[in-house]
């Protein structure tokens, strides 16, 4: 890695807010190179994020992943979304409706090539298949209602 690459690793982390960094080392983190994991590691140690305060961050989001009753690979894509926010309001309305589902993936790309051992995923919901039906009528419904006001 270069320093400009450095650099912009550098500045991309120091715009992000403190939970977001969190997020990305505890969700994500084992997807970038070294290099920047040490300069994301750095950025929290800097604003004050202790070695404590991670390992808690983690252990919630362990334990949010262990209390699904299904396992990811029981889950079924129901819709696919351009953004995590369009996805995320999604899920809110179907479980709202009494419909459980998971926002999987990321269209953030985070930097430059080779500077992450992934991209970005398409960000896709998904539910139990015994609820799929139920949840593609009412994100249609959502879809119509939507169509309605523009």
């Amino acid at each position: 890695m270069d320093d400009q690459e450095r650099e912009q690793i550098q500045h991309a982390f120091e715009t992000w807010n403190r939970e977001t960094l969190i997020e990305e080392l505890v969700q994500r983190g084992q997807d970038f190179v070294p290099e920047a994991r040490e300069l994301l590691h750095a950025e929290l140690e800097r604003r004050g994020v202790t070695s404590a305060a991670i390992d808690r961050a983690t252990q919630a989001y362990r334990e949010t992943m262990a209390k699904r009753q299904l396992p990811p690979e029981a889950l079924i894509t129901v819709e696919t979304f351009g953004d995590r926010i369009e996805a995320d309001a999604a899920r809110q309305v179907l479980q709202r409706e009494g419909v459980a589902g998971e926002v999987f993936g990321s269209n953030r790309m985070l930097f430059g090539s080779g500077l992450l051992a992934v991209g970005p995923n398409p960000i896709v919901l998904k539910v139990a298949e015994h609820d799929a039906e139920k949840a593609r009528g009412i994100l249609a419904q959502l879809s119509e209602v939507e169509e309605g006001e523009e």
